[in-house]
C-alpha cells in the first residue's frame, strides 16, 4: 500500500506493483475502510479537483460481505468510484461490490 502522495509518475506507481504478491485471506472490508478514511485524506495527498477511483482486484471471496459492502456503499457516498475486476473462476460476490452492479469485468 503507499500514499496518493508517494510517488510523483505514473511509472513508478506501476513499478512499486510489479513486487506485490498476493497471499492469505481477503479482507477487503479493511482495504475499502483504509481506502476511505487513510487514502482519501488531504494530508495523503487527496486533491478536491480530481476524482477519486479505487480499482479493487480480487477473487470476490470477502471474509465478511456484510462489512464489504458497508464499506464500498461508504465509498460510493463519498464521492469515490468503486471499480472491481474479478480473478478467477468463482467471483459471484464481486459484481456487488462495484459502483456498477451490472457491468464488472472478469478476468
Amino acid at each position: 500500500m503507499f500514499q496518493l502522495n508517494t510517488f510523483t509518475t505514473l511509472e513508478d506507481a506501476a513499478n512499486s506493483l510489479a513486487t506485490w504478491v498476493a497471499a492469505g485471506t481477503t479482507n477487503l472490508a479493511d482495504a475499502l475502510r483504509v481506502a476511505n478514511d487513510v487514502m482519501f485524506t488531504r494530508v495523503n495527498g487527496d486533491r478536491d479537483d480530481v476524482d477519486n477511483f479505487v480499482v479493487v482486484i480480487t477473487d470476490g471471496h470477502s471474509d465478511n460481505m456484510t462489512a464489504t459492502l458497508f464499506e464500498a456503499e461508504r465509498l460510493r457516498e463519498s464521492g469515490v468510484v468503486v471499480i472491481v475486476v474479478g480473478v478467477g473462476d468463482d467471483i459471484d460476490q464481486v459484481g456487488r461490490t462495484g459502483h456498477c452492479r451490472r457491468h464488472f469485468p472478469s478476468v
